[in-house]
């Protein structure tokens, strides 16, 4: 597969080889090692500068296999395992004798842990559900026993790797459809998406509001502007219903059999909706901090699922009307983008 974000040549530095199928790596600057962990289960230490190793098997018996390792900030091995049994999701090791300190169980219905990152008196890990549920899952465990706290977040899609983003927010991988953004960034304290980037650092396409004057760091800033990340990021006065019967109702997901595919990409999520008629029901809502005095560019795609009916939208920023309604187009699957300006003014945010 090509590499859609290309690196420049380069030569390798030093090579050290392990010998077995290598899960993931950590580096821990207090000791100057290299952690690795393998398909046998085995926790490899490599000196990055002599190769000289050492390692050990995680846990005897069958049906182990190790999976995401972290250095936590007191120096201890986490590492996180697949097919987790009760009890057994998560195993912390000290450094110098591989002695274990302490392990934490899984919550209800969760399989395949990965990822792990650390913010404060917690760590965190990725996990999957098994046959029933959503797709994965943020847990939250206490770095003082090991003990499981809570679920941050649930999602319809794969998360893989975690890194720490802020002292309140992680990166998240979210390498696999129906997510189009290859990292997010979620706030641990409520499970909200900030942000979603895709496989080049930059925000994920979809609806967007630019930045002319060019004052914000960030020239996109909406979140789940494509709906890839499902129904959140957003508000509506609209109820949220599959069926899309009754009037007033809306959607997220794919229904190219029922109405068009996706506009991002032809085979993601977008938001459909069976309008209400009542015109002051919003059908989106996101609240954004702006600069004072800023420009921004507003814009969007629509088409239509019905024919000869053509809805319209009246776009509105802190309650006043940007121009007039926009019909959307007629046609099936006929896409159509609609762009406005807003300046700021003396305001700071945008709703």
């Amino acid at each position: 597969m090509r590499n859609p974000c290309p690196l420049s040549d380069g030569a390798w530095l030093r090579r050290h080889e392990i010998g077995s199928f290598i899960n993931d790596i950590e580096y821990s600057p207090t000791r100057n090692r290299i952690y690795v962990t393998t398909s046998g289960g085995l926790l490899v230490e490599i000196d990055p500068v002599t190769g000289d190793r050492r390692g050990r098997f995680t846990v005897g018996g069958l049906g182990f296999e190790s999976n995401g390792i972290g250095v936590g900030p007191n120096g201890n091995v986490y590492i996180t395992r697949h097919n987790a049994p009760d009890n057994d999701a998560v195993r912390v090791y000290e450094p110098i004798d591989f002695r274990e300190i302490c392990r934490g169980g899984p919550p209800p219905d969760r399989i395949n842990f990965s990822g792990i990152a650390f913010l404060g008196d917690y760590f965190y890990i990725s996990s999957r559900s098994g046959q029933t549920g959503p797709k994965s899952h943020i847990e939250e465990y206490r770095t003082s026993d090991c003990s499981w706290n809570r679920t941050v977040q649930t999602f319809p899609y794969s998360i893989g790797g975690l890194a720490r983003a802020s002292d309140t927010s992680l990166w998240a991988e979210a390498p696999d459809p129906p997510s189009t953004s290859a990292v997010i960034e979620v706030d641990v304290r409520n499970g909200q998406v900030l942000r979603a980037l895709n496989h080049c650092g930059a925000p994920s396409g979809g609806s967007d509001i630019e930045v002319a004057g060019g004052r914000v760091p960030s020239n996109k800033l909406l979140v789940n502007p494509d709906f890839e990340l499902g129904n959140q990021g957003f508000s509506s006065d609209y109820a949220h219903d599959e069926t899309l019967g009754p009037a007033g109702v809306y959607y997220v997901g794919n229904r190219a059999w029922q109405c068009s595919q996706d506009h991002t990409s032809g085979t993601g999520l977008m938001m459909l909706v069976n309008g209400s008629v009542d015109r002051d029901h919003v059908v989106w809502r996101q609240v954004v901090d702006t600069q004072p005095n800023d420009t921004y560019q507003f814009s969007f795609w629509t088409t239509s699922c019905t024919f000869p009916l053509r809805p319209r939208l009246q776009v509105s920023i802190n309650g006043t009307p940007l121009g007039n309604p926009i019909p959307v187009p007629s046609g099936k699957g006929v896409w159509a983008r609609q762009q406005l300006t807003w300046n700021s003014g003396g305001n700071k945010s945008g709703n």
